[in-house]
């Protein structure tokens, strides 16, 4: 069977990310891709803004030390967008093809947009559909921001050959094998965001950007401690969501912050999951939790325990072949922040 490759280009708030995978040219879902080469380098804090690139010099910059002293193919590029400049929402429109319902959404959608729809990109995934009716989920983008971003990536030497939703970077990444049957809930937890994804059997039903993330619960306790960034961080990692230790009034400052942040993202996830259950009447069977954030201790199992939930890990290693030399040096952060970038290369399916 015919093989190819596509690399996808993740922009996060504190690295570019770029993953290479081969897969089956006629079948990107089907048997299990190989990754050949994983790579990063930090963004500099003032590079991305929430998904949005603020200072284009250090973004294009970054990608080309990405791409070039890591020795990644600028051929069949796939770019994630995400953040504040990206809607999605679910509506229902007329039923009718595909592509006459791509061309005509200026003309059905305006009304339900938070931008003007002049100013925007728009594209529609559909979900279902009845005899009169097609649901699916409207993407709607800001066309500045992703110029920008598509200008600042061709900037630094690539040219993406399209661009995807990051969202659908995760179902395309993580929807297979026993992930891709029944419904599920995708938690991807980053540095400034956590997006949430449900899929019915592999397909996206709804999706949100919750404004929690990594980064950020070490803001707070720089604040709350008035700690330096890198001991804050450290702090965190240390205490995780466990007690803290007695008599010690900066661990325990830490803390409070820590479950205060925790808190605010499982209510918004709970909130997620009670409005799909809400608009189709399935229930969220299970949770995959994935990004580099969801890695601070104890959190997985306080999400358990609090949505009362199964909950696992998205294994990588399940998912996707690592080469070799590439699996030895992968430590768990690193395997979590491949689900997106292999998502993208998957839509460099042709």
């Amino acid at each position: 069977m015919a093989r190819a490759t596509a690399t996808g280009l993740d922009l996060g708030a504190t690295h570019a990310r770029a993953a290479v995978v081969e897969y089956e040219r006629t079948n990107p879902t089907g048997s299990p891709p190989k990754v050949l080469k994983f790579a990063q380098v930090p963004l500099d804090p003032a590079a991305m803004k929430d998904g949005v690139v603020e200072n284009a010099p250090l973004v294009s910059d970054a990608i080309h030390h990405l791409f070039k002293s890591n020795h990644l193919p600028v051929k069949n590029v796939v770019l994630g967008l995400g953040g504040s400049h990206v809607s999605v929402r679910e509506i229902e429109l007329p039923k009718a093809p595909i592509d006459q319902l791509r061309a005509s959404l200026k003309y059905m959608v305006q009304d339900q947009l938070s931008m003007r729809v002049e100013d925007a990109i728009l594209d529609f995934y559909p979900t279902d559909t009845t005899d009169t009716q097609v649901r699916g989920l409207l993407v709607a983008a800001l066309a500045e921001s992703v110029q920008r971003t598509v200008d600042t990536v061709i900037s630094g030497g690539v040219t993406p050959s399209r661009v995807d939703l990051t969202a659908f970077a995760l179902a395309r990444g993580l929807a297979r094998g026993p992930y891709g049957q029944g419904v599920i809930g995708i938690v991807n937890m980053g540095a400034s965001a956590t997006d949430v994804v449900v899929l019915a059997d592999g397909i996206p039903q709804m999706t949100r950007t919750l404004p929690y993330g990594g980064e950020l619960v070490t803001e707070s306790v720089m604040r709350a401690c008035s700690l330096p960034h890198g001991e804050a961080e450290r702090m965190k990692l240390a205490l995780g969501l466990n007690p803290p230790p007695a008599g010690h009034e900066a661990a325990q400052a830490a803390s409070a912050q820590i479950l205060r942040r925790a808190q605010a993202l499982v209510e918004a996830v709970g909130q997620t999951f009670a409005y799909h259950v809400q608009r189709t009447g399935q229930q969220v069977a299970g949770v995959l939790v994935t990004g580099r954030a969801a890695l601070l201790g104890g959190l997985d199992r306080y999400l358990a325990t609090t949505l009362r939930l199964p909950m696992a890990r998205a294994a990588i290693d399940q998912l996707a072949s690592l080469e070799g030399a590439l699996a030895a040096g992968m430590d768990d952060g690193v395997r979590s922040d491949l689900a997106v970038c292999t998502g993208l290369a998957f839509g460099g399916a042709k």
